[in-house]
């Protein structure tokens, strides 16, 4: 592939891997992304003033993936210098926008290293300074807005933070409602739908499985476009059947969600399997148990 000059071509190649990233296409995105950054980082001493924030955002948006795919083939500690490394171009973009987005890759760091109440306070007060920049709201900058804020239910939620985490949903709701709908803006798929997405992932790490189905229930398939959210809802329920000792159901979950994209159910480069890149490694046995013995998809251990 020939090396990436022109900022039209490095803003195509970077939205094709956060693209592609949405749609859980994880190998061949990692097989791309390294000559994407070499490029974006080159470009930094070639443009000037507009030019170069847009090579920064380009650079935060790039290095978010980066630190993304990372996490999921848990390589933690080159995760936090993706996270860090698009936390640093974001800024340099000045665009609040773009570093409300950066943070919410460096929330999700600290979270899979259990900092949970560094990753709300993190997202929290990036969420804050996103609303605050801005004397009216954008559909980018309340997307952003709105995402920390979900982000922070989560992390609020794995410390059984329970107030805070329902409270930042119900906040992130008001937003999704401002906003008028699901979109994509800023890469973040927010909207309606979204929260609630959110609202069966704060379930679970809260233990409410019963209230994760309900939820998992309520949510229209068709109003989710983005791949990789669609599959973290089957793996969210999946994981409340789980603990509601509903294995048969949890198995199917998670088929469902290998058929819309194994590559989520298997890290690549060989990372991680998703009973390892959750919290409760143990609560998957059964279901591993169950499609061993069933002789339908592939086996999560592989």
């Amino acid at each position: 592939m020939r090396a990436a000059t022109s900022l039209g071509e490095l803003a195509k190649r970077t939205h094709a891997a956060k693209a592609g990233y949405q749609a859980c296409h994880y190998t061949a995105v990692a097989k791309r992304l390294p000559e994407l950054l070499r490029g974006l980082d080159d470009a930094v001493s070639g443009f000037e003033d507009d030019d170069l924030s847009r090579v920064h955002a380009l650079r935060a948006e790039a290095y978010h993936v980066a630190a993304s795919l990372l996490l999921k083939c848990e390589e933690r500690g080159l995760s936090y210098l993706a996270a860090d490394r698009s936390m640093r171009a974001a800024e340099a973009s000045e665009s609040p926008a773009v570093v409300g987005a950066s943070a919410r890759a460096f929330t999700r760091a600290l979270m899979h290293e259990r900092h949970y109440k560094a990753a709300t306070e993190l997202a929290t007060s990036t969420a804050e300074r996103v609303d605050s920049a801005t004397d009216k709201a954008t559909p980018e900058s309340l997307s952003v807005y709105g995402s920390l804020l979900l982000s922070g239910a989560v992390s609020a939620a794995k410390r059984e933070n329970r107030g805070q985490a329902l409270s930042l949903l119900d906040e992130a709701s008001d937003a999704g409602e401002r906003l008028g709908g699901d979109f994509n803006y800023q890469w973040t798929a927010f909207g309606p739908t979204n929260v609630l997405l959110h609202r069966v992932s704060a379930a679970v790490e809260l233990g409410d499985a019963g209230s994760a189905i309900d939820y998992a229930r309520q949510v229209r398939l068709d109003n989710i476009d983005v791949i990789e959210r669609r599959v973290t809802l089957f793996i969210d329920a999946a994981r409340a059947y789980q603990q509601w000792g509903k294995t048969d159901h949890a198995y199917h979950a998670l088929r469902n969600a290998e058929e819309m994209a194994s590559e989520e159910l298997t890290a690549p480069s060989g990372g991680a399997p998703v009973d390892q890149r959750h919290p409760y490694p143990g609560e998957w046995s059964p279901v591993r148990q169950r499609q061993r013995t069933s002789g339908k998809g592939r086996c999560l251990t592989q």
